[in-house]
Order: C-alpha cells, then sequence, then structure tokens
C-alpha cells in the first residue's frame, strides 16, 4: 500500500475546495452519506516523476474534506481493479470526498513543424472516453487550440500506403463512395477530431501512453482500404500539411 501522505503522489499533500483541479471534474456521485467527485486533472511534474509497476497502474487516490471546509486531505490509496479499498468504502462513512487517478490526463497544444510528417490513426481509439462537457473531440481540439473554426491539418488527396512504399490517389479510390455505403447517416466530408500517432503505420496505444488529436475528414477516419479491410481508417497513413497544428493527449485511455 502506498502511503496517501508521501509527497511523491500527483497531487501533494492538501487540495483546496476551490482548488483549479475542479474544472476538471469527470462526474459526482452520492454513496450512502458520502458524496464522491470524480477527477482528472492533468499530470504533475511530481506525478510524471512517480513510476509504477504494472500491477498498480490503475490506483487513485482518495482525498477526504476537511471538517472545517477549508480543503480536501489525503484520506486512502485504492486500486478498483483489485481486492482493496474501492469508493463503495467510502458510502459507509460520511462525508465529501474527492477521488483522482494517480496516472491522469491532459491536453495540450502541439505543432508538428514545417515539415510534412506521417500520421496514422490509432486502433481502437473509439474506446477513448471524452471529457466532460464536450460533444466531440473536434471541439476538444478547438477548446485547446482557441480556435472557433479549424481545417483539415492533412493532405485529402494522398493516403500512404507503407507496406508497399506506395502513395494512393484517395479520390482515385473511392473513398467517398465506401464511406457513403458504409456509415450513410454521416456527412463524410465533416472535420473530426482524429487520434493519431506520428507513424507511417497504424498502431494500438496503451492506456496511459501519449497520442495526438488532429483535424481530419471523416472519410478519412472510416476509409477502408485496401477495399477488403475491415476496419474503418487502418493499414494507411496520412502526409501533414506544412504547420500543422494539433493537440497532445496525455494519459490515453484513462478519463474517468
Amino acid at each position: 500500500m502506498i502511503d496517501p501522505n508521501s509527497n511523491d503522489l500527483i497531487l501533494g499533500s492538501q487540495l483546496s475546495r476551490h482548488h483549479d483541479l475542479l474544472p476538471h471534474l469527470v462526474r459526482s456521485e452520492r454513496q450512502g452519506q458520502a458524496v464522491i467527485h470524480h477527477l482528472n486533472p492533468p499530470i504533475s511534474p511530481e506525478g510524471k516523476l512517480y513510476t509504477l509497476s504494472p500491477e498498480d497502474q490503475d490506483l487513485k487516490i482518495v482525498f477526504r474534506a476537511m471538517s472545517d471546509g477549508s480543503g480536501f486531505y489525503p484520506y486512502d490509496v485504492y486500486n478498483p481493479q483489485h481486492i482493496s479499498m474501492d469508493s463503495d468504502t467510502l458510502g459507509t462513512t460520511a462525508g465529501e470526498y474527492i477521488v483522482v487517478p494517480l496516472r491522469s490526463t491532459s491536453a495540450t497544444p502541439y505543432g508538428f513543424g514545417s515539415q510534412q510528417v506521417f500520421v496514422a490513426n490509432v486502433i481502437g481509439s473509439k474506446d477513448d472516453p471524452k471529457p466532460i462537457a464536450v460533444n466531440s473531440w473536434i471541439d476538444v481540439i478547438k477548446s485547446v487550440l482557441n480556435l472557433e473554426k479549424t481545417s483539415c491539418q492533412v493532405r485529402e488527396d494522398l493516403i500512404y500506403d507503407a507496406d508497399n512504399n506506395t502513395q494512393v490517389s484517395a479520390k482515385d479510390f473511392a473513398t467517398q463512395k465506401q464511406a457513403t455505403e458504409t456509415r450513410s447517416s454521416i456527412n463524410i466530408n465533416t472535420l473530426v477530431g482524429g487520434h493519431v500517432v506520428q507513424d507511417s503505420r497504424n498502431k494500438t496505444v496503451s492506456a496511459g501512453e501519449t497520442v495526438y488529436l488532429m483535424a481530419i475528414r471523416q472519410w478519412l477516419n472510416i476509409l477502408s482500404y485496401p477495399i477488403t479491410e475491415k476496419d474503418w481508417g487502418t493499414e494507411f497513413a496520412m502526409q501533414t500539411i506544412p504547420n500543422a497544428v494539433g493537440v497532445k493527449l496525455s494519459g490515453y485511455l484513462c478519463r474517468g
């Protein structure tokens, strides 16, 4: 068991009720006599230095409200994936609590540079839960970059086949026809926030690692290439436009 009072923990020794972390609220719930707030704040410098063994990757810290209402103090540490204290236990003790993942997330502006680089869709990114109070990943991009609107940050005319080391004309590949037949209920020209890695090949990314969000066309997000490929958005890479911008996401799959 990790000592909850350790200075190495992500949030230090105390939380103020009006601390800057409160905007990172994921959800609040009532369990018995307890009110529990689940937060997902950015990783602090201290948290980045704190290394976890594989069995401790899901550890969360519980803070309990002080009796005078001035803030919260470290109360306990638990791993929801193992037999240890869990949030249900808090329901037996009246009070207000904050639960914070030891490994958390952040979203910061990211520039891909003046040189065009390859990016590829992340396999399985549909399972990454959106932050609270946003409707879409494109809204996350606009919010983080402070933009009212954005544009596609990759070339729309060509995709790259890393296995054959060739560029393929997306239009010649009848991309829009495929997308229309596959997902007739969506506008394939809509800009979406795509999860990508900086690579010429698609990858599955482990929870807690870093991925990037870029504004791309919906059809680039759901294109089946080659024609026999069943998974959307895989088996090809895209090339960024010069000075492309996006969002760097730390703590992939860890929200909530």
